[in-house]
């Protein structure tokens, strides 16, 4: 079991990203931007901690996330937004591989292991 504390995702997200991919043993150093997400704020509202992320320390972003859960909550009835079936098969494509060796390293193997003692 690995344990990473919760305050390391939001101290440096690349870092975490890498120790998992590693984890999971593919040697990857993740050097990507994550986007902000916020599934429970409107589009205003996740406007405007993009904006305040570029400016303010993790104090006030803190008291600004506060403000905004608060004041910008997402409407029920927004949805989400989803992939294009285009930009779908782009994500599949471009983690295909990835995926494919992750499946065979884990599954696979996890399964021919598991099969063996009942065969």
């Amino acid at each position: 079991m690995y344990v990473l504390p919760f305050e390391a995702l939001h101290n440096n997200p690349n870092e975490v990203v890498t120790r998992l991919l590693n984890i999971m043993g593919a040697p990857i150093v993740y050097e990507g931007k994550l986007p902000v997400s916020n599934p429970s704020l409107s589009k205003k509202g996740l406007e405007l901690t993009r904006f305040g992320n570029t400016i303010l320390n993790q104090k006030e972003r803190s008291l600004l996330r506060n403000f905004l859960q608060e004041n910008f909550p997402k409407a029920k009835e927004d949805g989400f937004d989803l992939f294009t079936d285009e930009q779908r098969e782009i994500l599949i494509d471009f983690y295909r591989q990835s995926n494919q060796t992750l499946f065979n390293y884990y599954i696979v193997k996890e399964f021919k292991t598991v099969a063996s003692t009942y065969l």
